[in-house]
Order: structure tokens, then C-alpha cells, then sequence
């Protein structure tokens, strides 16, 4: 009689799945997601899926493009990275940067894709994959910082990268739930053509507690007699060795929800009976890089083993004293990061491939200070030709210059800040700008009242956009273009007012003038474009020099402007 239902119940399960064919579909579709550079996990974007069960296969779809914000010119493609990872987030090292902490080895698996930012289809697809939770984590691809050009903002495009995701099912023709006493039949064809049979499998026991330690979620290894762990496709060392009675750690980055197993087994070392040594064997087994299936002087021996499963931010809510370990939020999903600091990188702050020696610190530091005292030429000269404002202007860039770079560029080892660094960048790029405007106005000779007013009212724009954005191109182009065409004005009216082409004097419009506007052109060019991380201290010293030395054979002499 059990067994008739059960036929019934199954038939009835064959025909209600009879009209879903193994097709395509379209389930979900994830809001577009903002996409960053890549410097360390808090740069990632997450996506998340959830898939059903039984199903035949899922395929991830991924569409990246550019979309411009601002700035000239156009968009260009970009390299992004996807890491797909079904129970937890994708761990990866994109930059290659090293950990200090046993981390966990062997994970389960994840799927990676690189594409670019051109509007393309992308896909991924998983054949029989399991049922719940699937993140992708997304972001422009990793490129080494020392190569990164600082670009001035609003000179070029400015780009945002677009994510947009989906996914779509294969479902099965039928899903048979099959009992293993009853002989089963199932036809398919063009219409029908696949199926899921589910079989229930009862639970396993745990194996034996032990002193080595393999922890490959949801199922567990066997220790073999030399110290291996059984894989699932290989041997392989253990995840853990302790040989002494201090603690062992191992860390599992965003762990997967679900049942973790711990396979463990203590061994002892015995003394071999030809010429009384340590057993080599089991010195390349315990704690080496090599797997042994087998060891004759490795026996078991009785143990007490403490363990702790606890779960923290970070490493240990730390970041090994070379960072901040801080929780972020994508897409609604909280996690913890290290914020490094000082030229280390990677997760636990321990990299330190792109950390300053103390001397190419104090190198840094010097050059991007020093170069500063060129303005001291500057001052000179203006005092000398009796332009005062122009040299209490001077004297202000040369003094929050050198203090703003003696407090950024010390790294925290040598840095010297007077006050805070947003007021000291602030009061740099204002005086830069004003030091700017004043020298154009300068050289445009409009009388001590009309000068007098255009350098206050000056002052007051420039302050109100430095405020505003200070690193924005129009920032700088206002006092440049609106000086160059008060110059053109007044020169103009100058020459036609004198019916000649001659002015200013020869010696100032033949040789300072062209000679300062090549230079200054040189430092811009130079600011603008040439500027990497790793030559930041060389270029940005170089422009110091360059408008220091301009503004000397920019600033006119008196008579030159008769």
C-alpha cells in the first residue's frame, strides 16, 4: 500500500513538472552598481544572487560601461575584475600583496572574469550549481600605483564605471524524488530533455580528534598515517601544525554560512634504532611544504587539545599595527577591511613592497620642501621692483608650500605639521592661486587703484573656490584666463593708443616675457601631465622651481611698462 502512494506521489511530481524544458530564464536583475580602483577590499562592489534549487545550470550575465560626468574628451574602455563565489565573498589578491596570517588555503571554489567597460556581454556559467546565496564582488582592475598618473581634474574625461547584472536559470524537464526499493523509468526527448533525480543520503560521522588540523565547510578530510590530508582531489599538507603547547592560529576570510568540520590527530616523533637520530621523515612531513602518505617513526600518542572558534573583524580586529581595521557596506551587505597606511597594502597590512626606505622618506621630504626656497628669488625681486603685495604673496606659497609638503610627504615617521593638513592644503593652493592673479594683474601696469581693486576682488574669488573644489581645472584657469585677457586688453589699448605694436619696452617683450611664459609652460605641462605616484616628489618639485623662476622674469620692471 506505501508503496502505490509513493508511486502516485511520484507520478504526480513527474507531471507537474513535465511542462518546464531546460531553457533560459531570466529570474533576476541587480540595480547597476558604481564601480572603483582597486587598492584594497574596500574599493570592492557587491552583488548579490539567490539561487533556487534544482537546477541544471545558472548563467551570470555582466554589461560594464562608461558613463562621463564631466571634463573634456571622451570615455575610454577599462579593465574590470569580477570574483563569483557562491555561500560568502570572494577572498582574492588582485595586487598579489603578501599576508602575514595562516590564512586558510583551500577554499571552495570561486570563478573569476575580466572584461572591459565597453558595453559587452559578459558571462559565467555554472553547471549544477548549489542552491543559496552568490556573491560577485566587482571593481576596476588592479594596476600598479607607482605607474598611476595624478591627472588634474576636469583636464581629461571624467568617467564613471557602470556595472549591470543578471542571472538566468536552466530548470530540469522533471525532478523526481527517487526512492533507492523502487525501480524507476524516465523517458526523455526533445521537449523533455532533462532531469533531476534526488536521492536522501544520511549523515556521517566525525573522525577521530587529533593534533593535525584540516578544516576542506560542509565536509571533512581523513588524516592519513604520514600526516596527509585526504582531499577531495588530492593530498595535501595540513592547514594546521602545532609542536609546542603555545596557540596555533588559522583565519578563514569571510567565512561560508553552514557546518565546518575539523579533522584532527596527534602524532609523536620517535627516535630512530640505527643511529639514535630524530626521525627525518617526520620533520618534512609535520610542518613542510611536502604531503607524505606514509611514515614509519610517525605513531599516535595520547594529547589534550584546546580549541576556540571565534569570529572577529579583521585579523583579530587588527591590522598589524600598520592600519585601521573598519567595517564598510555594498549594497547593504557589512563587512571589515584594513585601511593601511604608511605604503603597506594587502589584507592584513603586512605588504610592504611599496613602503619607503627612512631615507627615501627624508629624500621625499627634502626635495619637496626645499625646492620651495627658489620663491626666495621671487620675494627679491618684487621687493626690489617695489612690488609689495606681489612679495607678501610670494612669501605665503613659499611658506604653506614647504610646511603643507613637510606635513604630507613625512609618510608619519618625519612629518612635521604646524596644523591641521586640510588647513595647510588649503592656505597652499589659495596663495598659489592668488600668487597667480597677482602677478598677472602685475604685468597687465593698470594703475596703483584699478590694481588694487582687482587683487582684492581677486582674493575673494579665488578663497570662495579653492573653498569649493581646489583641485578643480577651472579653479585654475579662472585667474589665468581672466589675467591673460585683462593683459590683452590693456596692451592692446596701450599700442593702439600709441599707434604702435611696441609695447611693452623691447627688452621685456623680446626676452623676459617669452622666456617666463616657456617656463611657466614648462611646469604646467609638467604638473599636468607628467605626474605619477612614483615621480610625484621630482615633477612636483620641479614646478616649484619652474613658476618661481617665471614669476622673477614674468614680474616687469617699472619702466619697462612706461
Amino acid at each position: 500500500m506505501r508503496e502505490s502512494i509513493l508511486v502516485i506521489l511520484l507520478t504526480w511530481t513527474f507531471m507537474v513538472h513535465q511542462g518546464l524544458c531546460g531553457r533560459l530564464k531570466k529570474i533576476a536583475q541587480q540595480p547597476s552598481n558604481l564601480l572603483e580602483d582597486y587598492s584594497s577590499y574596500r574599493h570592492i562592489s557587491i552583488i548579490h544572487f539567490n539561487v533556487p534549487e534544482h537546477l541544471v545550470a545558472v548563467t551570470f550575465k555582466f554589461t560594464a560601461e562608461e558613463e562621463k560626468t564631466g571634463g573634456i574628451g571622451k570615455c575610454l574602455p577599462r579593465n574590470v575584475s569580477l570574483h563569483l563565489k557562491t555561500g560568502s565573498l570572494p577572498f582574492v589578491r588582485p595586487d598579489g600583496s603578501k599576508v602575514a596570517a595562516n590564512l586558510m588555503k583551500r577554499r571552495q571554489r570561486h570563478y573569476s572574469l575580466q572584461m572591459q567597460s565597453n558595453g559587452d556581454e559578459y558571462t559565467i556559467k555554472v553547471e549544477a550549481p548549489p542552491a543559496g546565496d552568490w556573491y560577485t564582488i566587482a571593481f576596476r582592475s588592479w594596476t600598479d600605483p607607482n605607474d598611476e598618473q595624478i591627472k588634474q581634474q576636469g583636464l581629461g574625461a571624467s568617467c564613471e564605471t557602470v556595472l549591470d547584472s543578471e542571472m538566468f536559470v536552466e530548470m530540469p524537464a522533471m525532478t523526481l524524488l527517487v526512492n533507492p526499493g523502487i525501480e524507476h523509468e524516465v523517458q526523455l526527448n526533445e521537449t523533455s530533455d532533462s532531469a533531476i533525480m534526488q536521492f536522501l543520503v544520511p549523515d556521517v560521522g566525525f573522525v577521530e580528534p587529533s593534533l593535525l588540523l584540516n578544516s576542506s565547510c560542509g565536509r571533512y578530510s581523513n588524516i592519513t598515517s604520514g600526516g596527509a590530508c585526504e582531499r577531495v582531489h588530492n593530498v595535501t599538507t595540513a592547514d594546521v601544525y602545532v609542536n609546542s603547547t603555545g596557540p596555533a592560529y588559522v583565519h578563514v576570510p569571510f567565512p561560508e554560512a553552514g557546518i565546518w568540520y575539523v579533522s584532527m590527530r596527534a602524532y609523536c616523533l620517535e627516535e630512530t634504532t640505527s643511529d639514535n637520530d630524530i626521525c627525518h621523515c617526520g620533520q618534512t612531513c609535520l610542518g613542510g611544504d611536502a604531503a607524505c602518505d606514509t611514515c614509519d617513526c610517525l605513531s599516535r600518542c595520547p594529547v589534550s587539545v584546546e580549541s576556540i572558534v571565534a569570529s572577529s573583524p579583521c585579523i583579530e580586529g587588527r591590522c598589524n599595527d600598520h592600519g585601521k581595521c573598519m567595517h564598510c557596506m555594498s549594497s547593504g551587505f557589512v563587512f571589515s577591511t584594513c585601511l593601511c597606511t604608511g605604503g603597506y597594502r594587502g589584507f592584513d597590512c603586512a605588504d610592504d613592497a611599496y613602503v619607503l626606505t627612512h631615507g627615501g622618506i627624508i629624500l621625499h621630504l627634502l626635495t619637496l620642501t626645499f625646492s620651495n626656497l627658489a620663491f626666495l628669488g621671487s620675494i627679491y625681486v618684487a621687493i626690489r621692483r617695489e612690488y609689495f603685495t606681489e612679495a607678501l604673496s610670494y612669501a605665503a606659497v613659499m611658506f604653506f608650500s614647504t610646511f603643507y609638503h613637510a606635513c604630507e610627504a613625512g609618510e608619519d615617521v618625519y612629518g612635521v605639521c604646524i596644523m591641521r593638513l586640510s588647513v595647510l592644503q588649503f592656505c597652499d593652493f589659495f596663495n598659489a592661486l592668488l600668487a597667480i592673479w597677482v602677478t598677472l594683474v602685475a604685468m597687465a601696469s593698470l594703475g596703483p587703484r584699478l590694481t588694487a581693486f582687482c587683487q582684492i576682488a581677486g582674493a575673494i574669488v579665488l578663497a570662495m573656490g579653492a573653498e569649493m573644489d581646489r583641485t578643480a581645472l577651472w579653479v585654475f584657469l579662472l585667474p589665468a584666463v581672466t589675467g591673460s585677457a585683462i593683459i590683452g586688453l590693456f596692451w592692446g589699448y596701450r599700442c593702439r593708443r600709441r599707434q604702435t605694436i611696441r609695447y611693452p619696452s623691447r627688452p621685456y617683450r623680446t626676452i623676459y616675457f617669452p622666456a617666463g611664459l616657456l617656463l611657466v609652460a614648462l611646469g604646467l605641462v609638467s604638473y599636468a601631465f607628467l605626474q605619477t605616484r612614483k615621480n610625484y616628489y621630482l615633477v612636483h618639485s620641479l614646478w616649484h622651481v619652474c613658476v618661481a623662476i617665471g614669476v622673477i622674469l614674468l614680474l616687469p620692471k617699472r619702466q619697462y611698462m612706461k
